[in-house]
């Protein structure tokens, strides 16, 4: 496959999850002129996508540690929606005193597989995997996942400490709603890379069963 094609691919695969998410926000009738935080979106608007297809022009607080990914979300949803952007470089756990009080909802595309390997990676490593997310992104996973699952306990901790900066979120902002897609990924699939969906699946579940009411 060329790059052109590679390229042409990622596009249509983001534009057709986006349209989700515009089914999605006009199901479950989103003030379009409301509050909402978006969790780790990487530097790919498909979530955005979905919030210009429903009309979308009220506030959105970008929660981002990448560098490089948060200017280039906020430079694509400062031009495709007429909403006021707050981007926040920083960690879900650092971005909880930025945060408002209430909101209307809280909106999150595949997050937890990285918050996931980020709680397990010190400082440096953290900033290292995540760089590289970009530019190697197959060896990068493959080896902090293989070395994650190499420390059960280690692990574990991980799934317990993002279970409690969503808990922590909650509390803080008082959502209406929580939308957290967490699908089975095809770049792990492609690459036999089996953790990161199980182990972000399970997290999921968990925090579902914990929040039922906030459907």
């Amino acid at each position: 496959m060329t790059l052109l094609k590679m390229k042409s691919h990622t596009n249509e695969w983001n534009a057709y999850i986006g349209s989700i998410w515009a089914n999605i926000l006009r199901q479950t009738e989103i003030p379009k002129k409301g509050t909402l935080i978006e969790v780790a979106p990487g530097e790919v608007n498909k979530i955005g996508r979905g919030l210009e297809n429903y009309g979308f022009n009220g506030m959105v607080y970008l929660i981002e540690p990448n560098s490089q990914a948060i200017q280039r979300i906020k430079q694509s949803y400062s031009q495709s929606l007429n909403a006021k952007i707050i981007p926040i470089q920083a960690t879900l756990e650092q971005s909880i005193s930025e945060l408002p009080a209430k909101v209307d909802a809280i909106l999150s595309n595949h997050p937890l597989d990285d918050m996931i390997i980020g709680k397990a990676l010190s400082q440096k490593e953290f900033q290292t995997f995540f760089a590289a997310h970009y530019t190697n992104p197959v060896e990068a996973t493959i080896k902090a996942w293989q070395s994650l699952e190499s420390s059960p306990n280690l692990l574990k901790r991980a799934k317990e400490k993002v279970l409690q900066e969503w808990e922590n979120l909650f509390k803080k902002t008082s959502p209406n709603i929580v939308i957290i897609s967490q699908y089975r990924s095809y770049f792990f699939k492609k690459h036999k890379i089996l953790s990161p969906d199980t182990n972000a699946y399970e997290v999921l579940q968990e925090l579902k069963s914990r929040y039922k009411n906030l459907q």
